[in-house]
């Protein structure tokens, strides 16, 4: 059920699934990273201020590679300098080297270079106690086969000889994330590999503005923010309910979001399709009807200019290769993607219709749009309606009409991944 890029990137590299993280409140310091080699493998030991969350997969593309992504943290290990960028350590063991480095204002990611295959077979974090004012997240790694460590990493295939221990390793850029800083310890797993991530394909609801940003205000004053979140959280309970979907919400409060982070939770997530929901505005009263948006070619080029300058890394494998072959990968990604996204809004369009929900004439239009820039997601912008026209706003603050749009929105999606897998189940 993925786009065609995860399935290139399949055969060029082994990425497992990055899940988001936010920055806590106040960012913690990272105040030693080390390690000890046992009978049966290694201890990893990370000490901060505070407890962390984090995420790990593994990667089996140009080097072995255990990645652990943070919320944003200050490194401040003894012997390095305390300034941001990339650094590397030596390690022992089953460990070569590590790696640390900054991201956005919201994250950090360890990166360890193992000498041969690994898995993680324990991991639990310690409180400050007798002899130690630090938390300490353990993690203890045994070591497995090149078959497992590549299953686990979401490829299946035979290891060449001495390649692994000898390949260069590149450089790792940290992809933009954002999400949930407080997931329960029981959560911090490897991530599963793509196969398992297929089942149920991934739909991430974005609810326009919020917060601090009201949208559009409405012939009698109604929040567009307002009008946005009721319906993401209408077609958020109705998918759930089918049970064919995982659902993600880019925000379920009245919360602000800045457009990079709605576009990094469903890369992120490695959505399926990404649909934003939003209320129009115009001095023209009169004016009414929903539209339905995909991105233009304008659009289109902005987004292969932040992937190829590594603003946005498609894939941490992207990074070491040819211009020319990202470039291919990135274009093959974004036709596949556009193809997707208008296909889409075409049912969309035609099950609003269907419903007797008023569109404007001009109903499928193009734009240069924040929100659809992701080249690696189907991704679609809703216009509801005009909250400057009464019976529009009207419209979109009545719960009623809301259950119907949404309903056909989610028709549409049904729609939409019946007729693929049909397509996938044909190949």
């Amino acid at each position: 059920m993925r786009s065609i890029f995860p399935m290139l990137k399949r055969m060029a590299a082994a990425l497992a699934a990055l899940t988001v993280l936010a920055a806590p409140a106040g960012a913690a310091q990272v105040t030693d990273v080390r390690m000890g080699a046992e009978a049966d493998g290694l201890r990893l030991v990370i000490e901060a201020d505070q407890p962390l969350d984090y995420r790990l997969f593994t990667l089996a593309d140009q080097g072995l590679r255990m990645v652990l992504d943070l919320p944003r943290v200050d490194w401040a290990i003894p012997g390095e300098p305390a300034a941001g960028g990339q650094r590397r350590a030596a390690g022992e063991g089953l460990i070569s080297q590590y790696r640390f480095a900054q991201n956005t204002a919201d994250t950090s990611r360890l990166v360890l270079d193992l000498a041969s295959p690994a898995r993680v077979a324990n991991q639990f974090t310690l409180a400050p106690g007798a002899g130690s004012a630090s938390y300490r997240m353990v993690l203890d790694l045994s070591p497995v086969s090149f078959q497992e460590f590549a299953a686990a990493s979401g490829v299946s295939v035979e290891p060449p000889p001495a390649a692994f221990a000898a390949a260069p390793v590149p450089e790792v850029q940290v992809p933009e994330a954002q999400g949930d800083a407080t997931v329960p310890e029981s959560r911090i797993t490897s991530a599963p590999p793509p196969a398992q991530l297929a089942e149920k394909p991934v739909i991430v609801i974005d609810a326009g503005h919020g917060g601090r940003d009201p949208g559009a205000l409405g012939a009698t004053g109604k929040r567009e923010k307002d009008a946005n979140l009721a319906a993401a959280l209408a077609l958020g309970e109705i998918l759930r309910a089918t049970g064919r979907y995982e659902v993600v919400l880019t925000r379920s409060t009245d919360i602000f979001l800045e457009l990079d982070q709605r576009v990094s939770i469903a890369r992120g997530k490695e959505a399926d399709l990404f649909i934003s929901l939003h209320s129009d505005s115009t001095a023209n009263g009169a004016a009414q009807g929903a539209s339905v948006y995909t991105l233009d070619t304008t659009g289109a080029a902005r987004a292969r200019k932040k992937v190829l300058s590594n603003n946005w890394v498609m894939d941490v494998t992207l990074t070491g290769r040819p211009q020319e072959v990202s470039q291919i990968l990135v274009d093959l990604s974004q036709r596949d993607t556009k193809n997707q996204s208008s296909a889409f809004a075409e049912m969309m369009m035609d099950q609003l219709e269907g419903r007797g929900v008023n569109l404007l004439r001009n109903t499928h239009r193009e734009g240069n749009l924040y929100v659809l820039l992701a080249p690696d997601v189907p991704a679609v912008l809703l216009e509801m309606g005009f909250m400057s026209n009464r019976a529009d706003e009207a419209n979109l603050m009545s719960a009623t009409y809301r259950k119907k749009m949404m309903s056909a929105v989610a028709d549409s999606i049904d729609e939409y991944f019946g007729a693929r897998q049909r397509r996938f189940a044909g190949n």
